[in-house]
């Protein structure tokens, strides 16, 4: 797993984002989650990625998608805005539903740590850790770990 922020984005992908944007005649879900991936491919960067047109595919995406992963990735779009205790709440909400996926534990540990709330937020990471046996993913977690327990003293 390597985060989108440490990602290049080449050449090749703004001309897929460019094409994938063009087949978008009658959108269903298919269509709105190639139009996400096209606005992530299109981001010069991670710091100019337009998460606004993110949240709003996601939330079309998310009305005539009913899957938890779908509701999972809406969440994070809209923290992006700054809505991360709105954030929270979803992503909460959806414990029954992917309290197994490693990756909902992840996201977990990210908005607690946007609310300030590290022992909660490491705990989440141990979680995913437990539930994920791919080394990159596994990687990433044993550094936030690391990291997250070096700033508080632990």
């Amino acid at each position: 797993m390597i985060p989108f922020a440490k990602r290049g984005l080449s050449r090749t992908l703004a001309s897929c984002a460019n094409r994938t944007q063009r087949l978008l005649r009658s959108p269903g879900r298919y269509q709105f989650q190639a139009a996400i991936a096209a606005v992530h491919a299109s981001a010069p960067c991670w710091e100019e990625t337009d998460w606004l047109q993110i949240a709003t595919l996601y939330d079309v995406l998310a009305s005539r998608d009913r899957s938890p992963v779908v509701a999972l990735n809406r969440a994070v779009a809209h923290a992006k805005l700054g809505r991360v205790d709105e954030a929270w709440a979803d992503v909460d909400a959806l414990a029954p539903a992917l309290s197994g996926y490693h990756l909902w534990h992840a996201t977990r540990a990210e908005l607690l740590r946007e609310l300030g709330r590290e022992k909660e937020a490491a705990a989440a990471d141990t979680a995913a850790l437990a539930l994920t046996d791919n080394p990159g993913e596994r990687r990433l977690l044993q550094t936030r770990l690391r990291r997250y327990r070096l700033i508080d003293g632990s």
